[in-house]
């Protein structure tokens, strides 16, 4: 990785933070793009996956997190549906969200939310 001094400070990054804390984030809900955004850990994408192949069995621990993230997107719809304080006018971006959500939700992890069993 000579010559990429941005992608070793990425990956440097997400190792000083740890593995347990980064994919807590994403099991919670959290999207990838979110995670490694400039609001939390600010690191690019190609370093995000570099460090997720460093070490082995990481990217499958990866995609358990998204599947439980999935979980946690299909049940915050509930809330927003459950929001009795929506006018009118915000009914149909509450409708956008959970649709977003599901949709989301059934790409992460489609054995358990998606369409077809």
């Amino acid at each position: 990785m000579a010559g990429r001094p941005i992608i070793r400070a990425g990956v440097r990054k997400l190792t000083a933070m740890g593995e347990g804390a980064v994919l807590e984030k994403l099991s919670l809900g959290m999207t990838t793009q979110k995670l490694i955004g400039p609001n939390e850990i600010d690191v690019c994408n190609r370093s995000f996956y570099k460090w997720l192949d460093q070490e082995p069995g990481r990217r499958a621990r990866y995609q358990e997190a998204k599947k439980q993230g999935a979980t946690a997107l299909a049940e915050e719809t509930l809330m927003i549906a459950d929001d009795e304080n929506l006018t009118p006018e915000e009914v149909n971006i509450a409708r956008l969200r959970i649709d977003t959500r599901k949709w989301i939700a059934s790409r992460q992890n489609p054995e358990e939310w998606g369409d077809r069993k």
